[in-house]
This record gives structure tokens, sequence and C-alpha cells, in this order.
């Protein structure tokens, strides 16, 4: 099963009724930001009650990978900031 997940701004996904059907039959999901971790969770509850045989390092990795993201998602200036630059 593979998909892209798209989250953005709540007031940004109040505004993006219409093209969430378009955007799903090209497998992707929007969500918005306050909805992101509670179904990424659903999402990984699903695949593990689906899942026979878990690869629980491969699971690992995975929220690993996840977690430095959403690190670099934080480190990253909000838009219409300047980004911050190293002085030299």
């Amino acid at each position: 099963m593979n998909f892209g997940m798209v989250a953005v701004p709540d007031a940004v996904y109040d505004l993006c009724t219409g093209i969430q059907a378009t955007i799903f039959r090209e497998n992707v999901v929007l969500v918005s930001y306050s909805m992101f971790l509670p179904y990424l969770l659903l999402v990984f509850q699903t695949m593990l009650r689906a899942a026979q045989d878990v690869d629980l390092e491969r699971l690992g990795a995975s929220l690993a990978a996840f977690q430095e993201g959403v690190a670099a998602q934080h480190q990253m200036p909000a838009a219409g900031e300047p980004a911050a630059c190293a002085s030299g």
C-alpha cells in the first residue's frame, strides 16, 4: 500500500475540501497539522493489525526517520521569517 501524506496548516486544510477527492485518487492524503499525529497513529495501528509478521527493526528505523523529519521541520523557519544565516 503506497500513498503520500501532506500535512498543511489547519486554516489551509479548511480551504481544501474541493481538492481532497482528486488527490485521494492519486493516493495522496491531505491532513491538517492538528490531525497529523492521530492520523499517523491510526495508519500504524491499522498496518500492525493487518501485518502477520512485523519486522520490528524496520518499523523502528521508519519511526526514527519520521522523528528526524519532524525535528527538521521544527528547525525550519516559519513562512515569512528570515532564515538564520551563518556568519563567517
